[in-house]
Parts: structure tokens; C-alpha cells; sequence
């Protein structure tokens, strides 16, 4: 189990090993896990933000960048970032100190369990101090699923464009 300041939660990847050798085996492990995970993890995603409109658009995976076992993306022309926080939560924050310290203005509901960022199905913004469900935000792998979606905030007005 591991405290993620709020309760008590059990995770899979934590383990207490008898011995050092079977601490660095397990931890070689959970490298290899990480590695192929990261090779299945797509090259690009598009965020569909429209509160924050200066994070939205394409983001490409970060080469060789691996963030507590998953891959980092960085947002194409703009100052965003997604990555997984140490309470295994994808989170978009807009500047790459935010990784390190863990903080964001957008977030999975839930932990991700090692599922990618278009795999999740609900987010959460933090508005005036407080996280609240966004409905309009998504995150997908195919820019042309941003128009397939029924978002209610598009309009014939704001539709979402994809920087050349």
C-alpha cells in the first residue's frame, strides 16, 4: 500500500523484497515493463481543452523520456506537458517544472493503471482552488476523432485546428 495524502491504496507495483538482489531483479522488472509499454505508447496525441485553449492541440512523445514508468508527451508548439504523476494519475500541466513537483491543470479522474491518456474516459480541471469533472476535455491519438466527438463546447465558430 502507498499514501497518496488522502487514504491508503493498494498498488501492484509496490513490493518489499527479502534481499537486495531480488529488489534490483524486481526493479529490472519493472524497467523492462516500463520499456514496453513505452514502445506501444503512440507518438502523438491531441488534447481537446476548450478552458484551456493555449494547451490544446498536438503533443509528441518525448524520446527516451520516462517519468515514474511512463512516457512523456510534449505539446507541439505550446508549453504543455502530459505525464504520470507518483499516484499513477496522468496529469497536463503547462511547464515542465510541473513534472517534477507533480502538479497540473488538468488530471484523470482515476489512476490510469498504466493505461495511455486516450484511454481514459473522464478528466478533471483545477479551477479556483478546486478539481472539478471537465466533460469537454479529451485527450486522442487521431486528430480526426476530435471531430467525430460530440463535444459541447465545439461550435461552427471555435472548431478545434491541428497546427500545420
Amino acid at each position: 500500500q502507498f499514501a497518496d495524502g488522502n487514504t491508503w491504496r493498494v498498488h501492484k507495483d509496490v513490493r518489499v523484497t527479502a534481499s537486495r538482489q531480488e529488489g534490483l531483479a524486481a526493479l529490472a522488472e519493472q524497467d523492462a515493463d516500463a520499456q514496453r509499454r513505452a514502445k506501444l505508447a503512440p507518438s502523438q496525441l491531441w488534447l481537446k481543452a476548450p478552458s484551456r485553449m493555449a494547451l490544446e492541440g498536438e503533443y509528441t512523445k518525448v524520446p527516451e523520456r520516462m517519468e515514474r514508468g511512463q512516457v512523456v508527451w510534449k505539446q507541439h508548439c505550446g508549453p504543455g506537458w502530459i505525464y504520470s504523476t507518483s499516484g499513477g494519475r496522468w496529469f497536463i500541466t503547462d511547464r515542465e517544472d510541473g513534472i517534477s513537483a507533480c502538479t497540473g491543470v488538468l488530471a484523470s479522474v482515476s489512476p490510469h493503471q498504466n493505461r495511455f491518456p486516450q484511454e481514459t474516459e473522464q478528466w478533471q480541471e483545477f479551477t479556483n482552488g478546486v478539481w472539478q469533472v471537465a466533460p469537454s476535455v479529451a485527450v486522442v491519438v487521431d486528430e480526426e476523432c476530435l471531430k467525430l466527438r460530440h463535444l459541447s463546447s465545439l461550435s461552427m465558430d471555435n472548431e478545434f485546428q491541428v497546427p500545420p
